[in-house]
């Protein structure tokens, strides 16, 4: 067995801040977005999303990797003032204890992914990131990726994700995954996945229990 995390709303409660600070750097260019629309792009990577922007705003003359670099730096400074999901260092400590390893593939880049391994110590050395790979979830690349570097082939892999897109990559990975969502029974499009838990406790009281057992 094999685990890979995400990271935004998986181990840090970090989807709000995106949102704010993306709204806040989209702002200071003339551009003005409500939350819940910001929220349709959840899972895109920060390059995708203003080059997207970009392409919806001609008249703004945005330069992408200016824009990118301003949201980066933000997400840097609020990411390490974040505490770890509830459950996640107990969860992680076991698969640490049970010799079970363990990776991050999420689409943030790679130094927000550092940076909330080093605030918390978390004993994980491997992560991927798609903003590096250039393919963003739902492709399944940053999994396959991940799953790679810790020798795991995609039958003994298990995700926990919280998102849709996430939950398509890991399902075109051909991957087990396990959705942790934001609210709880899930929305039917998670209903895809192979287990839903309430949070992050829960998964980690089936773990125990051997539910898991099948990707040994």
């Amino acid at each position: 067995m094999f685990v890979l995390f995400d990271m935004d709303g998986v181990l840090v409660d970090s989807e709000p801040q995106w949102k704010l600070v993306e709204q806040e750097v989209l702002a200071s260019f003339g551009i003005h977005m409500e939350i819940e629309e910001l929220k349709k792009h959840a899972g895109a990577t920060t390059f995708e999303f203003m080059t997207k922007m970009k392409r919806l705003y001609p008249e703004k003359g945005l330069v992408v990797e200016e824009m990118v670099e301003h949201v980066i730096s933000e997400m840097e400074k609020r990411l390490v003032q974040l505490p770890l999901m509830s459950g996640v260092k107990e969860f992680i400590d076991q698969l640490q204890t049970d010799g079970i390893p363990m990776a991050i593939a999420s689409s943030s880049a790679i130094r927000l992914i550092e940076a909330v391994i080093n605030t918390h110590d978390l004993p994980i050395t491997v992560y991927a990131s798609g903003s590096e790979i250039g393919l963003s979830k739902p492709h399944p690349e940053v999994f396959l990726h991940a799953a790679k570097l810790i020798g795991a082939d995609p039958w003994q892999v298990l995700i926990i994700e919280d998102s849709v897109n996430g939950t398509i990559a890991g399902k075109a990975a051909s991957m087990a995954v396990a959705v942790v969502p934001e609210c709880f029974p899930p929305r039917s499009e998670l209903s895809i996945a192979n287990h839903a838990f309430e949070n992050m406790s829960d998964l980690h009281d089936f773990y125990r229990q051997g539910g898991f057992s099948y990707l040994e």
